[in-house]
């Protein structure tokens, strides 16, 4: 008896001891999170201007060109509640000679059914962001743009799909004299079209992907 018993408690300690290694080969993998978005909007350097508009690619004059003008990229990027808009130029700089009237940018996109704008002025009126607040960072050549969602005309939650990405910067026209009359971007009246930037139509941002763009800075 005792040699059966020993048996069957070798037996049971041998299943106890190959249990938890059975269970560990056979746990499932965590899925690997997502990568981070980045350069939603790309655009080459060196092709802006009023006589080019940035629409054909083509060489600035040298003449009309401003680098801090010259488009280069976007993204945006938002948790369902703060929601961030990155303009990148060539080079941008505080303040800017070329540009004695003030400049603009501007990021608008959709949620498929609302057109929604960011917008940034920068010049003798002061500077503006519509809507948010706006960080121009002459390190990095951004312009970044950011809003409550709830400032928004649409509603951008955790899920909304984004699209229609289109960037374009502009000299404004407003002289030192008129300028304390503005209040904002949306009240400036704009002046010729510098560049122009736009993501091709399937491309599209889902709120809530991580991104390189730290939201809210």
């Amino acid at each position: 008896m005792r040699t059966r018993r020993s048996i069957a408690y070798v037996a049971l300690l041998a299943v106890a001891l190959t249990a938890p290694s059975a269970m560990a080969a056979t746990k499932r993998k965590p899925a690997p999170k997502p990568k981070p978005v980045c350069h939603l909007i790309t655009d080459v350097a060196n092709d802006s201007g009023p006589n080019t508009n940035g629409f054909a690619g083509t060489p600035a004059q040298a003449s009309v060109y401003d680098q801090s003008l010259d488009i280069t990229g976007g993204d945006i990027a938002s948790d369902g509640k703060i929601v961030t808009a990155v303009i990148r130029v060539a080079k941008l700089t505080m303040p800017d000679n070329s540009a004695p009237t003030g400049r603009h940018w501007q990021l608008t996109l959709q949620d498929g059914n609302t057109a929604m704008a960011f917008n940034a002025y920068d010049g003798p009126a002061g500077h503006f962001a519509s809507p948010g607040t706006a960080v121009f960072d002459t390190t990095k050549n951004e312009i970044r743009i950011s809003a409550p969602a709830s400032q928004l005309p649409a509603s951008v939650k955790v899920g909304t799909i984004l699209s229609d990405f289109n960037l374009t910067s502009q000299l404004a026209v407003v002289s030192p004299e008129s300028a304390a009359q503005y209040v904002g971007p949306a009240t400036i009246p704009p002046g010729a079209t510098e560049d122009y930037a736009s993501a091709p139509a399937t491309l599209k941002y889902k709120v809530g992907t991580p991104s390189c763009v730290a939201l809210g800075k």
